[in-house]
């Protein structure tokens, strides 16, 4: 996903999501121990950034800082 950078239009972000999903989809959360759920939530702060849904970021930020307090 890093190679492609942020969005620059529709055909970017299908395929951001296409490759995030993938990934997403193998992943079990409650099964991840404290660093696995923070890097979880740290690559879905990465990915709303990259599709510069900052909405979404922000979501995932606190999540994260939710998690971690």
């Amino acid at each position: 996903m890093l190679i492609h950078g942020y969005v620059k239009n529709d055909e970017d972000r299908a395929e951001i999501m296409e490759i995030f999903n993938a990934q997403v989809q193998k992943i079990k959360f409650e099964k991840l121990n404290f660093t696995e759920k923070l890097w979880y939530f740290k690559a879905h702060v990465w990915k709303n950034q990259l599709l510069q849904e900052y909405k979404y970021t922000l979501k995932y930020a606190f999540h994260m800082g939710g998690f971690i307090s």
